[in-house]
């Protein structure tokens, strides 16, 4: 299955979220070491949380037709549209079966209230693998290493910071995560 999904990006991804994508992979089987997850699962959902990042508003909204989607500010905020798509193509384009994985692609963007350290792993390889250099990174980084909980409310609460900087509206999910 990696060598399909490896031709589906050759073909369809730029190099720019290549190189993203294989940063999270990287760090991801880094975090999943430290702190004893299952490397393959965070590897796959490393892999495959911006699948769908690229597609066209078109392409996305047939996917998230096939989802039952509720929640307003997703359905209203292209951004968080690939979190939600990909996990669904994942599904149906690579037979990804695992719950965890799933979620963790699911909410990479938004953040959930989970003990899915699956999607731990990712929200924090996201948001500090070695291409991002936002001035926070080098600080964050150096807290790799903390429980997993703390680190991943650190990074949500950066990223409520960042959010609020840039006049965005604030997923409940990701302020969930800080409290």
């Amino acid at each position: 299955m990696t060598k399909e999904i490896y031709d589906y990006m050759y073909h369809n991804i730029s190099f720019y979220r290549y190189k993203h994508i294989q940063g999270v992979v990287k760090l991801s089987i880094e975090l999943s070491a430290i702190y004893n997850i299952d490397q393959t699962k965070c590897m796959m959902a490393s892999l495959l949380h911006d699948i769908t990042k690229e597609m066209s508003r078109e392409q996305q909204l047939t996917i998230l037709g096939k989802m039952e989607i509720t929640d307003q500010l997703v359905l209203d905020t292209l951004a968080l549209w690939h979190g939600f798509s990909a996990s669904q193509y994942v599904q149906d384009h690579y037979k990804v079966d695992d719950l965890n994985v799933i979620e963790a692609i699911k909410y990479h963007t938004i953040g959930t209230n989970t003990n899915n350290d699956i999607f731990r792993v990712l929200f924090v390889a996201d948001y500090l693998e070695e291409n991002r250099n936002y001035p926070s990174v080098i600080k964050l980084r150096k807290q790799i290493g903390l429980d997993l909980k703390q680190l991943t409310k650190l990074v949500a609460k950066d990223k409520v910071r960042d959010q609020k900087l840039k006049d965005q509206t604030v997923h409940s999910n990701l302020l969930g995560l800080i409290k």
